[in-house]
């Protein structure tokens, strides 16, 4: 009797002292395709907040649609012109990774290096990506694609002079689509930092949060984590 006492003792005492063995909050957060591979590094650090965090893939354009109904407790990863198109959403205010949005033409292409370069090219983006919104606003000859793999399917057949694709997945999504003729125009169009969203209603977590993702970053663990998941 007295054995089965300390060994509930010593359980309970356990799962007071661990966050991942006590009951946790369940999140449903977004992400698009592209983002994806980040999910299992996301959903770690947030279990050592006491969040368990369901994953489910969306078009970018869904995804922004989406956000803002209550079934969605966040989204990940995300410029600040989201958090800023999108009520009741929170940015985490930790700089997740660099987003770098690049002009991809032919090879043989005139230089792209501001967006008002773009100007009588046709340009083809993924529908609801807003950075490539803001970068191509005002021009006269815009696609809009579903995803990335459309959009690079498109600019093999020919349809669009130039496409405007994050810099991470420019090698991958070209060697998939057996493309070679092409060049990544330097430098970025445009380069914004990424973070994970939240729910207004988990705003007291916000500081929990902040704190695991910058004790993430020390030492550049994080960095090379994403580098890792990320790379083509």
């Amino acid at each position: 009797m007295r054995e089965r006492f300390w060994l509930g003792f010593w359980l309970g005492g356990l799962c007071l002292l661990s966050p991942t063995l006590q009951a946790a909050e369940h999140w449903l957060l977004l992400t698009t395709p592209t983002m994806q591979p980040l999910a299992p590094l996301i959903t770690s650090r947030l279990a050592e907040a006491g969040i368990a965090a369901d994953i489910r893939l969306v078009p970018q354009a869904r995804l922004v649609a989406e956000l803002a109904r209550p079934e969605a407790d966040g989204a990940f990863l995300l410029t600040e012109l989201v958090a800023k198109a999108v009520p009741g959403v929170e940015p985490v205010p930790v700089a997740l990774h660099q987003y770098e949005l690049m002009a991809v033409t032919r090879q043989a292409a005139s230089p792209i290096r501001h967006p008002a370069d773009l100007a009588h090219h046709r340009v083809g983006l993924v529908r609801g990506s807003q950075l490539s919104e803001q970068v191509s606003r005002g021009l006269a000859h815009v696609y809009r694609v579903r995803s990335d793999e459309a959009l690079v399917a498109a600019f093999a057949a020919n349809r669009f002079d130039v496409i405007l694709l994050a810099r991470d997945l420019v090698a991958g999504k070209m060697s998939s689509a057996g493309v070679t003729d092409y060049r990544v125009q330097e430098p970025p169009l445009a380069s914004k930092p990424l973070f994970l969203l939240v729910s207004s209603r988990h705003k007291a977590m916000l500081p929990a949060l902040t704190r695991i993702f910058l004790q993430a970053q020390q030492h550049g663990r994080w960095q090379q984590e994403v580098k890792a998941v990320m790379r083509p």
